[in-house]
């Protein structure tokens, strides 16, 4: 594994047939990434964004209590470019979930300025140098989209595989957002299933929310890795709860989760953290639309899973397969050449 402190080899070039900067060059977005013990990945990350062909106009990194050397890299770039601030929080003992009280400090740095979006980053990605000029093409063709990302790719076993979940859903690690939904939704919430509430309340405002996989970024550490599975399944059972989960929704995911990663706790840790919530009487949002439009999109896919099962199936594809079947990149209208996009990307580690 590369050391963040050391220079890192840019993306090679991605092959892209379309100009997608003539399209995103005069958006104007601000960035905010949460920090905490990430020395290991946060260099690399802050190389791939330097190198993009649209740049933020301020990016606001927050260390929220590292331990590690993780301050000392942010400020060496932070001295170098002029848009990077970093502020830092004090110490503190234990690794909070998400990041989100020092992502909302960033977002507060970010309120003054005149900005079309507002984007929130982990501090474990890599992306190509026109992973945001091709985010913000999307947005643009679409005035309906308020929240969107692109998809993330994990190594397994030597090769990239995307982080499987449902096209509506962004994932929290890489979430952009339309300046006027962040206002109408009130920003981001602090608890365990921020990254839900925050579609749902835009759903239930007029807003869509889309990840488009073909905007691949590289996640250096898979999702929850850094947290002990039991509290992380207990907090995502009880984010279930807090977000409305139907029951039986809950119950079958349990299921799939108990198959897809082998074990009987995890599920055990799920399931509690989400019964926890009824047992205690937790308060959770009080507006019904919030609920109805969250079980309803949940009965949705249900019902999509049993009627086409192959697109769900399509998602369990790495980056390999993804060269090799027209199917899954159908959403393109110019048959680009795949395999260019995926080797620009790459090239960094497939050496």
């Amino acid at each position: 594994m590369r050391n963040a402190s050391e220079s890192v080899q840019r993306p090679c070039k991605a092959g892209l047939e379309e100009d997608t900067t003539a399209a995103s060059g005069n958006v104007r977005f601000g960035l905010v990434t949460p920090v905490r013990d990430e020395e290991e990945f946060i260099g690399a990350m802050i190389e791939s964004v330097v190198a993009q062909t649209t740049l933020p106009l301020k990016w606001i990194i927050v260390d929220d209590g590292s331990r590690d050397r993780s301050a000392e890299i942010i400020q060496s770039y932070a001295e170098q470019y002029g848009f990077i601030r970093f502020l830092q929080l004090p110490p503190r003992e234990q690794r909070y979930f998400g990041g989100e009280s020092a992502a909302s400090v960033g977002l507060r740095e970010l309120a003054a300025e005149d900005l079309d979006y507002i984007a929130r980053f982990d501090a474990d990605l890599v992306f190509p140098p026109d992973h945001f000029a091709r985010i913000f093409k999307k947005c643009l063709a679409n005035p309906r989209i308020g929240i969107a990302g692109g998809g993330l790719y994990i190594k397994q076993n030597g090769v990239f595989v995307l982080e499987k979940h449902s096209s509506y859903h962004v994932r929290g690690a890489i979430k952009v957002y339309r300046r006027q939904c962040l206002e109408v939704i009130g920003g981001l919430g602090e608890g365990m299933g921020w990254d839900t509430l925050d579609e749902v309340t835009a759903w239930v405002n007029g807003w869509d929310t889309r990840s488009f996989e073909d905007v691949e970024a590289i996640h250096q550490r898979p999702t929850g890795q850094a947290i002990p599975s039991d509290r992380l399944y207990h907090a995502r059972g009880r984010a279930e709860f807090l977000t409305w989960s139907h029951p039986l929704f809950v119950f079958g995911k349990a299921v799939k989760i108990g198959f897809s990663e082998g074990s009987i706790m995890k599920p055990a840790f799920y399931l509690t953290g989400f019964l926890t919530g009824y047992i205690r009487g937790e308060e959770r949002i009080h507006d019904p639309e919030i609920a109805k439009a969250r079980r309803a999109q949940q009965w949705r896919l249900i019902v999509e899973m049993i009627v086409h099962p192959r697109v769900k199936a399509s998602n369990k594809s790495s980056i390999n397969a993804f060269l090799l079947d027209p199917s899954i990149a159908a959403e393109s209208k110019k048959r680009r050449d795949v395999a260019k996009v995926v080797n620009g990307i790459l090239c960094p580690w497939s050496q």
